[in-house]
């Protein structure tokens, strides 16, 4: 795909699931893609090597949590197993006001990380080398308003969860289907959104949990699709 094809895809995409995109996040989309595709050829970041199915299933899926919650300006935002910057860097893309924390524990990965936030100029954004056990053992960690991962199992990792999320704080959930439980440890669910992906490539269920002593009672679980 040219460059003019690859930024129109990524606009297309986003809006296919109510993220509009200006030219400038299109362009930086496609500077992504061009730094991913050439550092997957030396190290293992993405099983996809179509450019249309990378803009689809890495970063309009990394988007459809703006469509899912309201996110507040300026929220830290904690990242664990970001893996290749998924879903962060595309987040921070579109709302730069954000600040990141990316946990990887692979070192490669935490090089490219540190690669593309650099040619992309991406301010207040750190990778933290480790797992979100080391994350949390470091005295010098943030507490997240919002705490995302994706690709990941959830439940051997719920039990750390409490302790870098703000009381008031949202985790969010990248996931193929809802979650069975509406209350998860110390968390409760509180929004479940489906999204078809474009172009047929699957489904997405975003999924917001809360502490559960910040739940109103009587709040319900909402279903959008």
């Amino acid at each position: 795909m040219e460059q003019s094809e690859i930024r129109e895809c990524v606009k297309r995409s986003a809006q296919a699931v109510g993220v509009v995109l200006t030219d400038e996040h299109a362009y930086c989309f496609y500077k992504y893609l061009e730094h991913l595709t050439l550092w997957n050829k030396a190290i293992n970041l993405t099983a996809i090597e179509d450019s249309k199915e990378i803009i689809v299933k890495h970063f309009t899926d990394s988007l459809t949590a703006l469509v899912s919650v309201s996110i507040q300006h300026g929220a830290v935002l904690i990242d664990i197993g970001t893996g290749a910057g998924f879903p962060s860097i595309p987040l921070k893309i579109v709302r730069p006001d954000l600040t990141c924390e990316l946990i990887e524990p692979n070192r490669k990965k935490v090089s490219f990380l540190t690669s593309i936030i650099g040619s992309l100029k991406l301010s207040n954004v750190s990778v933290f080398v480790g797992n979100i056990e080391d994350y949390i053992a470091n005295p010098d960690h943030k507490l997240g308003d919002i705490v995302v991962f994706r690709a990941l199992k959830f439940e051997p990792i719920v039990k750390h969860v409490s302790s870098i999320l703000h009381k008031s704080g949202l985790v969010i959930l990248y996931r193929t289907e809802r979650l069975k439980r509406a209350s998860t440890g110390s968390l409760s669910v509180e929004a479940e959104t489906s999204f078809s992906l474009p172009f047929g490539y699957g489904e997405r269920v975003i999924s917001v949990l809360r502490h559960q002593d910040s739940v109103p009672r009587g709040t319900s679980i909402m279903e959008k699709d």
